[in-house]
């Protein structure tokens, strides 16, 4: 089984996709991690690392084919990966977590223990660059329902609960889809 998470930044993806790789004893890949560690690996700043994503195709390309990797090495895995959707277009669930920018900046102030101010104001640049970016390599906007079988709001939700309902979602799919 593959299931993609997909939202916009501060809607949960990682701490979800952690929990519920736990819960369904299967792997969990993050894009940000990958990215991360790519930068790391490469000796550049993440900063630099976002200007090459944003700016070059053939970076993205190498992400998109670092992610493509894992159908030839795995059967079951989560992935939080922000156009996951239309990377693995024949995943068993394609789920997108939204929440108001309000809660997902709160969030993020938390996790990266800065102002709400700062935050508000960062995740609004973020998310236009990101939809930007995404739009000019790929000519898709990730929050676009059609790519989705799953969409859920987190506003009230926290990553086990969010994870309870995505794995109650999957079972009904799976029951029916059961032929005797």
């Amino acid at each position: 089984m593959i299931i993609t998470i997909t939202g916009l930044p501060g809607s949960g993806k990682t701490s979800v996709g952690k929990v519920l790789a736990k819960k369904l004893h299967i792997k969990f890949f993050s894009i940000g991690n990958m990215v991360r560690e790519y930068a790391k690996e490469n000796k550049i700043s993440l900063m630099e690392m976002e200007k090459l994503i944003k700016n070059n195709k053939s970076m993205n390309k190498k992400i998109d084919d670092k992610q493509k990797k894992l159908l030839k090495k795995y059967k079951n895995f989560i992935i939080d990966s922000r156009i996951g959707a239309a990377i693995f277009k024949k995943a068993d669930f394609r789920v997108y977590l939204h929440a108001s920018l309000k809660k997902r900046a709160e969030r993020i102030a938390k996790r990266e223990k800065k102002s709400l101010k700062q935050a508000l104001h960062e995740t609004t640049i973020r998310e236009r660059d990101e939809l930007q970016q995404y739009r000019k390599h790929y000519g898709i906007d990730y929050r676009n329902r059609k790519y989705y079988n799953i969409f859920l709001n987190t506003e009230n939700l926290d990553e086990r609960d969010t994870a309870d309902i995505i794995i109650k979602k999957i079972s009904q799919e799976n029951k029916n889809n059961i032929h005797y």
